[in-house]
């Protein structure tokens, strides 16, 4: 598989001559995306970006979403060559090259200094703004018609449609007949968003935005349902916790007058649609916390 994907980068990169190195951008958790350093028929040496996926939809979507970007001069990688699928064993494979945007992800793994991650947590807030004010371009956008739409209703009949180990949990069935009885009162119109607001997936240089990327699962969506995960995954001392020390959610939602119960029926929702891909032989213990004193605090807000 190596080798039938360097001669794809080389035979699909303009002017590639010999592939010199490939390093992942998250070695240990995931081999893409990774830096790809290829030396043209000049002599030069260039880097760019490569992705990987099972899934070619997704590329599929990442890359004409990229170019719908540009169009709208948001700081975007630029599709070099691809997605084009390596018929492999055991399963056909997508690759996309990309160039390398300048920056660095926002600072988020294993933070302990406050003040960085206070700063993260205003760029991200930034960052999530500036994709939300592109919805009315990206609407109008031919691209539209290829992003998925997701609203608060669809999530939760997805939900119901999926089935999973969850519906086997006491506090599911109850919880789900909750969110669907408080869904009218919440719904706000759709927000184009990348789909992953991961600080990793914004890029920062001179302590200022420089760059947007990871567009695989871009899509309308609910402008508040994607900070659900900063709760769901806070244990996680490593990354995501961070969100929950310096109150990277409260601080977004305190900012765009969101009502705490408004928010709840969001973390409540998505909190089911994550419940549902646990294991049987696996508890998730924290999250199940999580969501469980959402209903509570949900239900007594709806009470009062």
């Amino acid at each position: 598989m190596d080798d039938q994907l360097h001669r794809t980068i080389l035979q699909f990169y303009p002017h590639a001559m010999r592939l010199i190195d490939i390093q992942s951008f998250r070695p240990g958790y995931l081999p893409y995306p990774a830096r790809v350093t290829i030396q043209t028929t000049t002599g030069q040496e260039v880097a760019c970006v490569l992705k990987v996926s099972v899934q070619a939809e997704k590329l599929i979507l990442e890359a004409r979403v990229l170019q719908a970007l540009a169009d709208l001069q948001l700081a975007v990688p630029q599709i070099l060559a691809g997605p084009v699928t390596i018929q492999s064993e055991p399963t056909p494979v997508t690759v996309l090259l990309m160039s390398e945007l300048p920056g660095h992800a926002l600072p988020w793994i294993a933070l302990t200094d406050l003040a960085t991650a206070d700063r993260t947590c205003q760029l991200v807030h930034a960052a999530v703004d500036q994709l939300h004010a592109l919805t009315p371009h990206m609407m109008a956008h031919p691209v539209a018609a290829l992003i998925p739409a997701r609203t608060l209703e669809s999530e939760l009949l997805l939900v119901r449609e999926r089935r999973g180990t969850g519906f086997d949990m006491p506090l599911f069935n109850d919880a789900l007949a909750l969110v669907q009885a408080a869904l009218p009162r919440f719904n706000c119109p759709l927000v184009f968003s990348n789909g992953d607001y991961n600080p990793l997936n914004f890029l920062t240089a001179d302590g200022a935005l420089v760059g947007w990327i990871d567009f695989e699962h871009a899509c309308f969506e609910d402008p508040y349902i994607g900070f659900a995960k900063f709760f769901l995954w806070a244990d996680d001392a490593y990354g995501w916790g961070v969100g929950a020390k310096v109150g990277l959610v409260e601080r977004y939602l305190y900012a765009h007058h969101v009502a705490p119960a408004a928010f709840l029926v969001r973390l409540v929702l998505r909190g089911l649609y994550h419940l549902q891909d646990a294991a049987p032989t696996q508890s998730p213990d924290y999250m199940l916390h999580v969501v469980t004193d959402a209903v509570h605090k949900l239900r007594q807000a709806l009470d009062a």
